[in-house]
C-alpha cells in the first residue's frame, strides 16, 4: 500500500472512530518534514507521519516530530490502521 492509499484509509478510519476529531492533511510544498496528519481531539494534538510498510522517516521528519513532542504534542509513525489505533491509545485519545 502506498502512503497516499494509507492516508485515505487512515482519514476514513479516524472520522469513523473519532467523529469529533479535527484532522488536517498537510501538503506543504514549501516546508519539508511536516507530519502527514495533524489531529486535534479533546484538547490534545497528535502529529502522525504515515509510511508505507518499507518506508522510513527522514532525519528532518524525526527532528520535527521531536520538536512537536517537546512542545507538548503527541506523535506517532504509522504504517497500518492497527498502528494508528495504538498511537491514539498511547496518546490518551479515548472515545
Amino acid at each position: 500500500m502506498t502512503e497516499t492509499q494509507l492516508k485515505v484509509k487512515v482519514l476514513k478510519h479516524i472520522k469513523r472512530k473519532y467523529p469529533n476529531a479535527w484532522c488536517y492533511k498537510t501538503s506543504d510544498k514549501f516546508r519539508s518534514g511536516v507530519p502527514d496528519l495533524l489531529v486535534l481531539y479533546k484538547g490534545k494534538l497528535l502529529a502522525m507521519e504515515l509510511k508505507s510498510a518499507k518506508g522510513k522517516t527522514s532525519k528532518l521528519q524525526d527532528w520535527t516530530l521531536a520538536q512537536i513532542l517537546i512542545a507538548g504534542g503527541k506523535i506517532g509513525v504509522c504504517s497500518t490502521i492497527d498502528a494508528v489505533d495504538r498511537v491514539f491509545e498511547a496518546a490518551g485519545f479515548k472515545k
